[in-house]
């Protein structure tokens, strides 16, 4: 679902992937000169920046050729700031207009909070949290049809567990240069995301 917000400003009802897509095959009527995704709120590191939907729609564009960044605040609380992260964001775009990125390749940028004023590259970090899953009672179990026994209402309701919330742990440290390692230091953090090229 595309809504006109504005002139030349859309949402989108999709995954920021599927936005990117949109405006580049149907809403724009040229190809534009970058993408940035952003201003994510909360840090894209390490083995997340597979999960995350702000990169995956910078993603999408250097998948199209065209030079993209992905832009986040290393901060999940409701009142922080995002005037760091906008001059970051406007510093990247006229460096990457003026000097250009190689080709399908997309800059990753987190900028801490607090932010010491510093800028590093980085490497991408290894697996360095563990997952742990935590299960409780479906508080919707038992509103089920009402073709059910009760016996079986009970016993169904009862036994029925659902995944309520995940919960990332560090186990052990980020290395040295690592994207995680950076933001510790309230560094910016720079890191190029390559696409996997394969051959037959």
């Amino acid at each position: 679902m595309c809504n006109k917000i504005a002139e030349r400003e859309w949402a989108i009802d999709g995954t920021p992937a599927d936005c990117v897509i949109v405006a580049l095959h149907k809403l724009l009527p040229e190809k534009p000169d970058m993408v940035i995704s952003g201003i994510n709120h909360g840090a894209n590191l390490g083995e997340n920046i597979y999960y995350s939907g702000t990169v995956g729609a910078a993603r999408e564009g250097a998948l199209h050729h065209i030079p993209s960044v992905a832009i986040s605040l290393c901060s999940k609380k409701e009142k922080v700031g995002f005037e760091n992260s906008a001059r970051v964001a406007r510093a990247a775009a006229e460096m990457i207009l003026k000097e250009g990125l190689q080709d399908q390749v997309l800059l990753n940028v987190n900028v801490p909070e607090p932010w010491n004023g510093s800028v590093k590259f980085t490497r991408q970090s290894q697996k360095i949290t563990r997952n742990q899953l935590s299960e409780g009672k479906d508080p919707a179990a038992a509103v089920i049809s009402g073709s059910l026994s009760r016996k079986s209402i009970r016993t169904w309701s009862q036994t029925r567990t659902t995944p309520r919330f995940f919960r990332r742990r560090f186990h052990h440290a980020a290395a040295p240069r690592s994207d995680p390692y950076r933001v510790a230091q309230s560094s910016l953090a720079l890191g190029h995301v390559h696409r996997r090229r394969f051959h037959r």
